[in-house]
């Protein structure tokens, strides 16, 4: 009995030490969960307002600062996907030292930040699209108003080419006449 005693006086301290460490490593764990689940949540939000904007509102912004918010958006996405796997690597940590974790809610948070790379990707690809439309338009517009000018240009040059020709033409009948 008293080998008992003093084995656990001598390794009182070293059982209160990972009692306190198992305790903090839970409370590390909950607090990264409570961290990606915020990220998430403002990831959701704005993605959200983003989709729900209206081009009829007259606060909707081009499509050159959408395509910027969006990309704001992905590196949004970016950090929250790395601070849930960091949340994994916890979670399999804490459960190769015995925790007994339910972590369900993870799998559906994979999946909806997968989803959500795919829409974020997706909506990007189509305003790049819809800019590079714009830039086409543009430049075609451009052309065409140069290609106006020149013709412009023309018919005013062959009309007075044309008066030209008709005040010569009435020149030299009046010379005629009077030479005759």
């Amino acid at each position: 009995m008293k080998q008992v005693v003093s084995w656990l006086n001598q390794n009182s301290i070293f059982i209160f030490v990972c009692l306190y460490s198992s305790s903090d490593e839970r409370n590390q764990f909950d607090q990264q969960n409570e961290c990606v689940q915020e990220l998430y949540q403002h990831l959701e939000n704005g993605f959200t307002k983003q989709k729900h904007l209206s081009p009829n509102d007259s606060n909707y912004p081009s499509n050159d600062r959408r395509l910027e918010e969006y990309k704001q958006l992905l590196n949004h996405l970016d950090e929250t996907n790395n601070n849930f796997k960091e949340l994994i690597r916890m979670q399999r940590l804490l459960t190769s030292k015995g925790h007994r974790i339910d972590f369900r809610s993870g799998n559906e948070l994979s999946t909806n930040l997968k989803n959500f790379d795919e829409q974020i990707h997706n909506e990007i690809e189509r305003i790049e699209r819809i800019i590079q439309t714009e830039s086409d338009f543009h430049h075609l517009e451009k052309e065409l108003d140069s290609y106006l000018q020149v013709s412009s240009e023309q018919l005013k040059s062959s009309q007075h080419h044309q008066d030209k020709g008709i005040i010569y033409q009435v020149w030299f009948s009046i010379w005629i006449l009077s030479n005759q």
